[in-house]
């Protein structure tokens, strides 16, 4: 089979970015040619009037975008292409780009842009439904996208076009919402049913190991959605004896958190992959307090592939992919109460009770997050856009 692959690259690596590359390995692996079609938001800076009225132009519907796309489709002549992100060089008339020359498009949802201006449902740290609920107008009333009305404005419109154009509800074209939560989200939101599939992100097993310590690791952002703060109230009023609180990652809540994080709190800044595996791989605990939903966590599939139990709040895809007692612990969102007592049991486990945990987390990850298992799963959608597109 030939894959195209699609992406339009954010300023900052992310997720999204090691999805693609996996996904790459996975298909070449299996026999599969490989081929990528890839911007990225940092080639132009725009300046003058003129530039920006230009770069809104692109979001909505960009010709350059489309001419990319309609060169590596004559080239490459693939059997399925796959887009990851379009935003906001390429924008969503690639989809239909592709879906004019017939060929299978399938489109990995890694956030929620087609019906929130910022993709994250989240307004000032915190979930938020309003524009699912009440309208889009919301998103720029509020400066939901950098904080102009302008931007949300763009941003909020393409989404609406696309929708309202069936750019996501085209022949041969399927959409991949990473979880069944997801999937619900995108449903109120107005998205075709029958092109939604769900299929979970997947990481590749680490053959890192390190001695098991009485350690719980943060791995992300330090910033107040994450819920830097909340964890931080928990583990001063816990004080477990013998226990070490490790924060990896930068953000505005490290140096104000560091001064009162309270005695076994390590700021420990941002870390390369192998150095954040090293230290989820020799934790008893991998904590997660974000106050939005999360797309999906790809950290918390890697603590699984580690056999690393994890301590989630029951809130959007995390509830979702943690099977609370089993995998891990579910708490409270948003309680600092809660995450106190879910902590406290956590760490009062006994060890036999521990590695049982341990197990039930790698064997979630063996079932549910494994290239095997993800390939499968993939190969089915492919083959459903594909069969569907044929003329």
């Amino acid at each position: 089979m030939r894959v195209l692959q699609v992406h339009n690259r954010y300023r900052r690596p992310g997720g999204e970015d090691t999805v693609l590359a996996n996904e790459a390995r996975l298909l070449r692996e299996q026999g599969h040619q490989v081929d990528l079609l890839e911007v990225r938001n940092d080639e132009h800076d725009p300046q003058t009037l003129g530039q920006k009225l230009a770069a809104a132009r692109d979001v909505v519907w960009s010709a350059a975008g489309t001419a990319a796309m309609d060169d590596a489709l004559g080239r490459f002549r693939p059997d399925v292409v796959h887009v990851h992100n379009t935003f906001n060089k390429l924008s969503p008339a690639v989809l239909r780009t592709a879906a004019a020359r017939r060929v299978a498009v399938v489109h990995t949802l890694h956030n929620f842009r087609a019906l929130c201006a910022n993709g994250l449902l989240l307004r000032e740290g915190r979930p938020c439904e309003l524009c699912l609920d009440s309208g889009r107008l919301n998103a720029i009333r509020h400066r939901c996208y950098r904080g102009s009305r302008a931007a949300s404005a763009v941003v909020t419109f393409t989404g609406a076009l696309h929708l309202r154009a069936g750019t996501f509800a085209q022949r041969g074209l399927r959409l991949i919402a990473l979880t069944e939560f997801a999937r619900a989200v995108f449903l109120r939101g107005g998205v075709d049913a029958r092109v939604l599939r769900v299929k979970p992100n997947f990481v590749y097993p680490s053959a890192v190991t390190a001695p098991r310590e009485q350690r719980i690791v943060f791995v992300g952002r330090l910033a107040p959605e994450k819920g830097v703060d909340l964890l931080l109230d928990a583990w001063r009023r816990l004080r477990p004896p013998g226990w070490t609180l490790d924060l990896l990652g930068d953000g505005e809540v490290g140096k104000d958190g560091a001064r009162d994080g309270g005695e076994g709190v390590r700021f420990l800044g941002w870390r390369s992959p192998p150095e954040v595996m090293q230290s989820v791989a020799g934790a008893r605990f991998l904590v997660m307090a974000s106050r939005w939903y999360e797309t999906f966590g790809m950290v918390l599939v890697e603590a699984f592939s580690a056999g690393t139990p994890v301590i989630v709040p029951a809130l959007g895809a995390m509830g979702e992919l943690v099977d609370d007692g089993v995998s891990g612990f579910c708490f409270t969102p948003g309680s600092v109460e809660s995450l106190v007592q879910t902590m406290a049991k956590a760490i009062a486990l006994p060890p036999a009770a521990w590695q049982t945990m341990s197990e039930a987390a790698a064997r979630s990850y063996e079932q549910r997050f494994s290239p095997a298992t993800n390939y499968q799963q993939l190969m089915a959608i492919y083959r459903e856009a594909i069969d569907e597109a044929a003329p």
